[in-house]
């Protein structure tokens, strides 16, 4: 129970290619999860970092990712078992959600429409 595990666990979830979770090297950082799990969409927001301690607190972290931030520090943590990141959203790209929410339904009426139109001309 002294060894220290070869493997640990970690979620990766948000803005990034392939969320999920990942079975790395207990001697990995925030970014090598990251680069696992496909890298960061173009148009991203902050990374959340969560812990849950063994003391039974939680460790939280908000900031801007860097891939050349230095392993170990705030900004690209050690990772532990269970430890959670999630990459948010930007307001660009919540801003091109509620757009094509809105919009939808007028391309798919007039989708609709240009379909009708073909067939009885």
């Amino acid at each position: 129970s002294n060894i220290k595990k070869k493997l640990i666990k970690v979620f990766v979830s948000g803005r990034v290619k392939t969320k999920g979770y990942y079975e790395i090297a207990s001697s990995s950082y925030l970014t090598d999860a990251v680069s696992i799990a496909g890298g960061l969409k173009a148009i991203r927001g902050n990374v959340n970092f969560i812990r849950f301690n063994n003391n039974g607190t939680i460790t939280r972290r908000t900031f801007r990712y860097s891939k050349r931030a230095k392993g170990g520090t705030y900004k690209n943590p050690t990772l532990a078992n269970g430890d959670i990141i999630y990459v948010g959203d930007s307001l660009l790209s919540t801003s091109g959600e509620i757009i094509s929410e809105l919009t939808s339904p007028f391309a798919n009426a007039f989708s609709a429409y240009g379909l009708f139109k073909a067939i009885t001309d």
